[in-house]
Order: structure tokens, then C-alpha cells, then sequence
């Protein structure tokens, strides 16, 4: 088995991740009020992946991780609160965020940034959490600790998507070893230190 060094995340910045009801709390006076348990199963998960990935609190350092959770569990908001921790974790950090199409991309823009002002409030060790830090549209060289939305398609035009934590959304498109897009993230998942796949349908 290859082994694969830690990447480094800092566990205090997402000790905010182990009290859900401040969150909750400060989400009332947001747009959008959280519910407590959903909330606290979401923090759960984000934390577990964090240390898969990273190789922290007793786990082994994954280069990738499978969440694979039924519609209307909180996938994107899972993933968008990994996201944030990766991309404020250093000064060269960065996140790509794949999904199949421009409503997907709108979606998941808004989720990222309707975390700004609660990580703000709620976890201070994390930098730079900013609007500014959230990119959508054509794959380019990122910015430190920025965070792009784009379409799968972009992972088959020959674009370089090399970045900190590739997260791919609804990965099920890309079942069976020889669709083009399945190709493409097989050639792409090298230039990413750590893959983060969504589906609904485990494969």
C-alpha cells in the first residue's frame, strides 16, 4: 500500500465543527435557519472526512474520500464546509468543485456563500473567508485560498485542474471505466492533492 504523507490542516480551525449549535444559533439571524440535528450530522460527517483525508485523530491519510448519502442529506453543505477549511488552511491551498451544469454551478455558489458570515462569526481561525474567495466559470491558474465552481466538461478540455481538493459532484455520470468523462477524471485526479467524491448512488 503507497504511503501518503498528511497535508497539514491545522485541527483547531475546524474545532468549530464540534459545536453545531452555535452555528445553528447564529443562523437565525441569517437567510437561511438551520435546523439543529440535520446540522449537527453534517458537522459529524465534515469532521470525519477532514481527518480521513488529512490523516489526523487516528486515521490514515486518504488520498480520496466517498460520501455517498441519499438526496436531501446535505451533501453540498458537507462539502462546502470541507471546502472552506481546505482553501483557509494555507497560503497555497485551493479547492475545484465539479458539477454537471450551470444550475449546479448557481447552487453551489450560493451554498459556499451562504457560509461566509456564519464561519466569520463562528470559527475565527479560519482566514479569508470571503466572498471574493468563491470563482465561477472557466478553469484558470487558482488564487491563494480561492474556491472555484465549474462543469464537469471542463475536466475533459485539456484544462489543468490542479488544485489542493478536487470535490466532484453527482461522480454517478461518470460510472463505467470507459465514458469520457471517467477518463478524464482518471487523468485529472493526479493534479489534486485530495479527491472529495458526491453521489447519490454509490459505485
Amino acid at each position: 500500500m503507497t504511503n501518503i504523507a498528511r497535508i497539514g490542516l491545522s485541527a483547531t480551525q475546524w474545532r468549530f465543527l464540534s459545536n453545531h449549535e452555535k452555528y445553528v444559533e447564529e443562523s437565525a439571524s441569517s437567510d437561511r435557519t438551520l435546523k439543529s440535528e440535520s446540522t449537527e450530522r453534517q458537522f459529524l460527517t465534515a469532521r470525519d472526512i477532514l481527518a480521513r483525508l488529512d490523516g489526523c485523530c487516528g486515521e490514515v491519510p486518504r488520498q480520496g474520500v466517498l460520501l455517498a448519502d441519499d438526496v436531501g442529506l446535505g451533501k453540498t453543505t458537507v462539502a462546502a464546509l470541507v471546502a472552506w477549511v481546505f482553501a483557509s488552511a494555507g497560503e497555497t491551498r485551493s479547492v475545484r468543485i465539479l458539477v454537471p451544469n450551470d444550475v449546479m454551478v448557481r447552487r453551489w455558489k450560493e451554498e459556499l456563500l451562504s457560509h461566509v458570515e456564519l464561519l466569520n462569526k463562528c470559527a475565527p481561525l479560519l482566514k479569508d473567508v470571503k466572498h471574493s474567495r468563491v470563482k465561477t466559470g472557466d478553469v484558470q491558474r487558482l488564487t491563494s485560498r480561492s474556491i472555484q465552481v465549474a462543469k464537469h466538461s471542463y475536466a475533459g478540455k485539456g484544462k489543468n485542474l490542479k488544485c489542493s481538493l478536487l470535490i466532484i459532484d453527482e461522480a454517478h455520470r461518470a460510472k463505467g471505466e470507459h465514458t469520457d468523462f471517467s477518463r478524464s477524471l482518471k487523468r485529472q485526479r493526479k493534479v489534486a492533492d485530495r479527491v472529495l467524491i458526491l453521489t447519490a448512488t454509490p459505485f
